[in-house]
């Protein structure tokens, strides 16, 4: 399905997607949409510059990751995994709504967005990305 293309190419675009600054400031929603992962990419990491909501972001995915893991591994109830995906998307709206001010993409592009959590989280655990990088002035 369709969630399956977003994820697999997502994953390939983590090992290349480096957006600069220039093409952040310069993302905008198309009137199409976006029609890869590597175009909304910088446009999520526009939505995503305040070092607080990244790192809250950050912390969302990784450990709601962790426990939908261990709901999956174990003999847990299988629906727990919606608390899971609850404690993700509640850590990072705080961020949205009280540090960046603005509406997370989600809303509009959920598979681009989640997709794009996980890059974040991945390059920022990485140290290929850091929580309080900012434009060059």
């Amino acid at each position: 399905g369709p969630s399956f293309l977003v994820v697999r190419e997502a994953i390939t675009a983590a090992s290349y997607c480096n957006a600069t600054f220039d093409a952040i400031a310069e993302a905008s929603v198309p009137i199409e949409g976006f029609k890869t992962f590597s175009d909304f990419y910088p446009y999520y990491l526009g939505e995503h510059m305040h070092p607080v909501t990244r790192a809250l972001h950050v912390f969302g995915t990784l450990i709601s990751s962790v426990f939908a893991i261990v709901i999956l591994t174990t003999s847990l109830p299988w629906y727990y995994i919606f608390f899971a995906l609850a404690f993700g998307y509640l850590n990072a709206w705080i961020g949205h709504f009280f540090f960046e001010k603005n509406k997370p993409a989600t809303f509009k592009h959920p598979f681009y967005s989640f997709a794009g959590d996980f890059v974040m989280m991945f390059q920022v655990l990485t140290g290929a990305r850091q929580l309080d990088e900012r434009p060059k002035k």
